[in-house]
Protein backbone atom coordinates (compact mmCIF):
# COMPACT_ATOMS: atom_id res chain seq x y z
CA UNK A 1 0.00 0.00 0.00
CA UNK A 2 2.86 2.40 0.77
CA UNK A 3 4.31 1.85 -2.71
CA UNK A 4 0.93 2.68 -4.30
CA UNK A 5 0.59 5.84 -2.23
CA UNK A 6 4.14 6.93 -3.10
CA UNK A 7 3.57 6.26 -6.81
CA UNK A 8 0.33 8.20 -6.63
CA UNK A 9 2.06 11.17 -4.97
CA UNK A 10 4.85 11.16 -7.54
CA UNK A 11 2.35 11.04 -10.40
CA UNK A 12 0.29 13.81 -8.79
CA UNK A 13 3.43 15.92 -8.49
CA UNK A 14 4.04 15.28 -12.18
CA UNK A 15 0.57 16.64 -12.97
CA UNK A 16 1.39 19.78 -10.95
CA UNK A 17 4.68 20.25 -12.78
CA UNK A 18 2.78 19.90 -16.04
CA UNK A 19 0.69 22.98 -15.34
CA UNK A 20 3.62 24.88 -13.85
CA UNK A 21 5.54 24.24 -17.07
CA UNK A 22 2.92 26.41 -18.79
CA UNK A 23 2.34 28.99 -16.06
CA UNK A 24 5.93 29.86 -15.17
CA UNK A 25 7.16 30.73 -18.68
CA UNK A 26 4.14 33.02 -19.17
CA UNK A 27 4.88 34.82 -15.90
CA UNK A 28 8.62 35.01 -16.57
CA UNK A 29 8.00 36.43 -20.04
CA UNK A 30 5.57 39.04 -18.69
CA UNK A 31 7.93 40.07 -15.89
CA UNK A 32 10.91 40.48 -18.24
CA UNK A 33 9.25 41.74 -21.43
CA UNK A 34 7.06 44.28 -19.64
CA UNK A 35 9.48 45.28 -16.87
CA UNK A 36 9.21 48.93 -17.92
CA UNK A 37 5.61 48.87 -16.69
CA UNK A 38 6.43 48.32 -13.01
CA UNK A 39 6.72 52.05 -12.11
CA UNK A 40 3.39 53.73 -11.30
CA UNK A 41 4.01 56.35 -14.02
CA UNK A 42 4.37 53.72 -16.75
CA UNK A 43 1.00 54.43 -18.38
CA UNK A 44 2.20 57.95 -19.22
CA UNK A 45 5.77 56.95 -20.12
CA UNK A 46 5.04 53.70 -21.99
CA UNK A 47 1.53 53.94 -23.51
CA UNK A 48 2.19 51.59 -26.44
CA UNK A 49 3.85 48.99 -24.25
CA UNK A 50 0.95 49.26 -21.80
CA UNK A 51 -1.54 48.49 -24.60
CA UNK A 52 0.58 45.55 -25.73
CA UNK A 53 0.71 44.29 -22.14
CA UNK A 54 -3.08 44.45 -21.81
CA UNK A 55 -3.47 42.45 -25.02
CA UNK A 56 -0.85 39.93 -23.86
CA UNK A 57 -2.59 39.47 -20.50
CA UNK A 58 -5.97 39.00 -22.18
CA UNK A 59 -4.68 36.24 -24.46
CA UNK A 60 -2.43 34.63 -21.85
CA UNK A 61 -5.18 34.77 -19.24
CA UNK A 62 -7.65 32.85 -21.38
CA UNK A 63 -4.93 30.39 -22.35
CA UNK A 64 -3.96 29.80 -18.72
CA UNK A 65 -7.62 29.43 -17.71
CA UNK A 66 -8.34 26.83 -20.41
CA UNK A 67 -5.08 25.01 -19.72
CA UNK A 68 -5.77 24.90 -15.99
CA UNK A 69 -9.35 23.75 -16.54
CA UNK A 70 -8.22 20.93 -18.82
CA UNK A 71 -5.36 19.97 -16.50
CA UNK A 72 -7.55 19.85 -13.38
CA UNK A 73 -10.27 17.91 -15.19
CA UNK A 74 -7.71 15.44 -16.50
CA UNK A 75 -6.34 14.98 -13.01
CA UNK A 76 -9.83 14.41 -11.57
CA UNK A 77 -10.72 11.93 -14.29
CA UNK A 78 -7.40 10.11 -13.86
CA UNK A 79 -8.05 9.87 -10.11
CA UNK A 80 -11.72 9.03 -10.81
CA UNK A 81 -12.71 11.71 -8.32
CA UNK A 82 -14.61 14.90 -9.04
CA UNK A 83 -13.56 16.21 -5.62
CA UNK A 84 -9.88 15.75 -6.41
CA UNK A 85 -10.41 17.45 -9.75
CA UNK A 86 -12.02 20.43 -8.02
CA UNK A 87 -9.19 20.47 -5.47
CA UNK A 88 -6.65 20.48 -8.32
CA UNK A 89 -8.57 23.34 -9.92
CA UNK A 90 -8.47 25.33 -6.67
CA UNK A 91 -4.77 24.65 -6.10
CA UNK A 92 -3.98 25.62 -9.69
CA UNK A 93 -6.03 28.80 -9.39
CA UNK A 94 -4.19 29.78 -6.19
CA UNK A 95 -0.86 29.09 -7.91
CA UNK A 96 -1.92 31.17 -10.92
CA UNK A 97 -3.08 34.05 -8.75
CA UNK A 98 0.18 33.95 -6.81
CA UNK A 99 2.27 33.84 -9.97
CA UNK A 100 0.35 36.65 -11.67
CA UNK A 101 0.80 38.79 -8.57
CA UNK A 102 4.47 39.37 -9.41
CA UNK A 103 3.96 40.79 -12.91
CA UNK A 104 3.32 44.52 -13.47
CA UNK A 105 -0.03 45.98 -12.56
CA UNK A 106 -2.42 46.86 -15.36
CA UNK A 107 -2.88 50.61 -15.40
CA UNK A 108 -5.80 52.56 -16.79
CA UNK A 109 -6.17 56.36 -16.91
CA UNK A 110 -8.18 56.44 -13.68
CA UNK A 111 -7.48 53.06 -12.09
CA UNK A 112 -5.06 50.14 -11.78
CA UNK A 113 -5.39 46.42 -11.02
CA UNK A 114 -3.05 43.53 -10.31
CA UNK A 115 -2.93 41.11 -13.23
CA UNK A 116 -4.10 38.37 -10.84
CA UNK A 117 -7.32 40.27 -10.07
CA UNK A 118 -8.03 40.75 -13.77
CA UNK A 119 -7.45 37.02 -14.33
CA UNK A 120 -9.97 36.12 -11.62
CA UNK A 121 -12.55 38.62 -12.89
CA UNK A 122 -12.09 38.02 -16.60
CA UNK A 123 -11.11 34.38 -16.98
CA UNK A 124 -13.20 32.53 -14.41
CA UNK A 125 -15.85 31.63 -16.98
CA UNK A 126 -13.44 30.01 -19.49
CA UNK A 127 -11.78 28.23 -16.54
CA UNK A 128 -15.07 26.79 -15.30
CA UNK A 129 -16.27 25.87 -18.80
CA UNK A 130 -13.03 24.11 -19.72
CA UNK A 131 -13.10 22.17 -16.45
CA UNK A 132 -16.77 21.19 -16.77
CA UNK A 133 -16.62 20.12 -20.42
CA UNK A 134 -13.35 18.22 -20.03
CA UNK A 135 -14.60 16.50 -16.87
CA UNK A 136 -17.79 15.38 -18.60
CA UNK A 137 -15.90 14.23 -21.69
CA UNK A 138 -13.36 12.33 -19.60
CA UNK A 139 -16.03 10.62 -17.51
CA UNK A 140 -17.96 9.63 -20.64
CA UNK A 141 -14.79 8.25 -22.23
CA UNK A 142 -13.99 6.21 -19.12
CA UNK A 143 -17.53 4.87 -18.98
CA UNK A 144 -17.27 3.64 -22.58
CA UNK A 145 -13.91 1.89 -22.09
CA UNK A 146 -14.00 -1.89 -22.03
CA UNK A 147 -13.05 -3.49 -18.72
CA UNK A 148 -9.32 -3.88 -18.22
CA UNK A 149 -8.26 -1.26 -20.77
CA UNK A 150 -7.94 1.74 -18.46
Amino acid sequence: MFVDRKASLVTGAGWCLGYLSVLLPVVAYAAVRFAALYPPTSLATEPELSQLYKAFLAAAGVGLAVCLGLWAAGFGVWRRSLGQGIAALAIGAVATIGALSIVPWVRFPEDQYPAAALWVMGDSVPLALAFAVATLAGRMALREMPAGSG
